[in-house]
């Protein structure tokens, strides 16, 4: 359903370019290529690594995917709506949480672990998931003279507001 609704979006997009409705831009192209892949990352890690999503976990990842790369960057809701950029790293925590969950309970030596732990377990993988998404922000900022990280022309503490507010986010979806 998700390459369903990628395809679809991906060609409604190219035919308002080639009517001169909307501007071209490379990123869309990116997404639609992005999200095909990222889309059956989870089928092939239930192949090779024998994992076993919950049907819940498989829908939020899929919905997240659509979320962030069609409406997202395709559609460049990050830069329309002014706060979808922190409503998805809140969303982005919660799915590392169900990511992290889905590797604990899969695996064989998880020995008893308690309550507080699980949670400093799966709290700090989200964090840490988040921070490694701000340093792929970074780095293509770097590459591409993008602005991920909405930082152009900034100094100082309004240079790492973004990140910041992406880091708490994080936190809160965790």
């Amino acid at each position: 359903i998700c390459s369903i609704i990628s395809i679809l979006s991906i060609s409604i997009f190219y035919i308002l370019v080639g009517t001169n409705i909307i501007e071209n831009n490379n990123r869309a192209l990116l997404a639609f290529v992005f999200i095909l892949v990222c889309a059956w990352l989870p089928f092939l890690a239930e192949i090779i690594f024998k994992l076993k999503f919950t049907k819940l976990s498989l829908i939020f990842y899929h919905v997240f995917l659509v979320l962030s790369l069609i409406l997202g960057s395709t559609w460049d809701l990050y830069t329309i709506i002014p706060f979808y950029d922190s409503i998805l790293h809140t969303l982005s925590g919660v799915l590392i949480a169900f990511i992290v969950y889905t590797l604990f309970k899969n695996s064989k030596s998880t020995g008893n672990l308690g309550l507080v732990w699980f949670f400093v377990l799966i709290f700090s993988s989200c964090l840490a998931g988040g921070a490694l998404w701000e340093v792929f922000e970074f780095v293509s900022d770097i590459i591409t003279n993008g602005n991920m990280q909405r930082c152009l022309n900034l100094i100082g503490r309004d240079a790492i507001l973004n990140t910041m507010v992406d880091l708490i986010c994080d936190s809160l979806g965790a």
